[in-house]
């Protein structure tokens, strides 16, 4: 988990760059703040649905 989300981070520092040297120091932070914003929303919803698989696990194996 941690390491996707540091494959992401330099994925969109990467881009971030690119948008900067090609179109604006603005631009750029349109995109990181908007992509930052997306990938936080991403991993609480796998951080949410893993622990309900780790409940429904847990339950099962208790039963």
């Amino acid at each position: 988990m941690v390491e996707i989300l540091i494959l992401v981070a330099i994925i969109i520092g990467i881009r971030s760059l690119y948008l900067w040297a090609t179109k604006g120091k603005e631009e750029a932070k349109k995109f990181a703040d908007k992509s930052a914003d997306e990938t936080i929303k991403t991993a609480g919803w796998v951080a949410l649905v893993a622990g309900i698989l780790f409940l429904i696990i847990i339950a099962a194996l208790a039963s």
